[in-house]
């Protein structure tokens, strides 16, 4: 993952510097994503320890997306009623391969009950909320997200007809949740299905997913106005 000695001595200098409300947590990815956080500095802060795994934004924003994965400069996301200032930086190998990362979780709330000049600095803006997740296992964030899918659809699973849980599935892809080792098994369970069933309306929900956007790709190519007269220069 990197030189070792300087990562835990980054992690131990930042910590010192920024302070108690400010967790400093160094993953390592080389191993899966079960157990990654191997050095955590003030871990009160989120309440995790060494052993836990990555929150559910790593899943959402960096394992479930497309293109290459770049670094998170500034983030804010909230926690049972505290806000936190975050910061993820990647490690990669020589071949751009993620390997781990250096995560800073700082609880600025009590900066945020302060004067408003002290907020203007924080630079804290309610509507960059991620709603990160701070979870002790993955089994944990799965059934985060099978909450969620449940209220997306507005009703349990149990309750959900064939279209219901297509959709449900739709939604728990677009998460990243099947970048989780072995959440298949927990789906199957949690909607009534065979494995066969699950990839099956899993194939048709990508299916759809990547027609809208060539449709809507070729929507936009359509009706765009092409004149072919003489132009002016201003």
């Amino acid at each position: 993952m990197g030189d070792s000695d300087f990562l835990d001595r980054l992690v131990e200098n930042l910590a010192a510097f920024l302070g108690s409300d400010c967790e400093i947590a160094l993953h390592d990815f080389t191993h899966g994503y079960d157990s990654t956080i191997v050095k955590l500095i003030n871990g009160h802060v989120s309440g995790r320890t060494v052993g836990c795994p990555p929150t559910n934004l790593f899943f959402e924003k960096v394992m479930g997306r497309e293109g290459p994965i770049s670094d998170v400069p500034v983030y804010f996301t909230k926690d049972n009623g505290r806000v936190f200032k975050s910061s993820t930086t990647f490690i990669f190998d020589k071949k751009r391969n993620v390997t781990g990362a250096v995560c800073i979780n700082m609880d600025v709330t009590r900066l945020l009950l302060a004067q408003q000049n002290v907020c203007d600095f924080v630079g804290y803006d309610a509507s960059e909320n991620r709603g990160e997740q701070y979870a002790q296992s993955l089994n944990e964030i799965v059934e985060q997200y099978l909450q969620a899918a449940e209220n997306e659809i507005g009703k349990p699973a149990t309750e959900m007809n064939k279209s219901e849980k297509k959709r449900a599935l739709a939604f728990l892809d677009s998460k990243g949740v099947f970048q989780i080792v072995k959440a298949n098994v927990r789906l199957c369970e949690y909607f009534g299905i065979s494995k066969f069933t699950l990839y099956s309306y899993l194939d048709e929900v990508r299916r759809n997913s990547r027609q809208d956007r060539e449709s809507e790709q070729d929507g936009v190519l359509s009706g765009s106005d092409v004149d072919n007269g003489p132009s002016q220069m201003v």
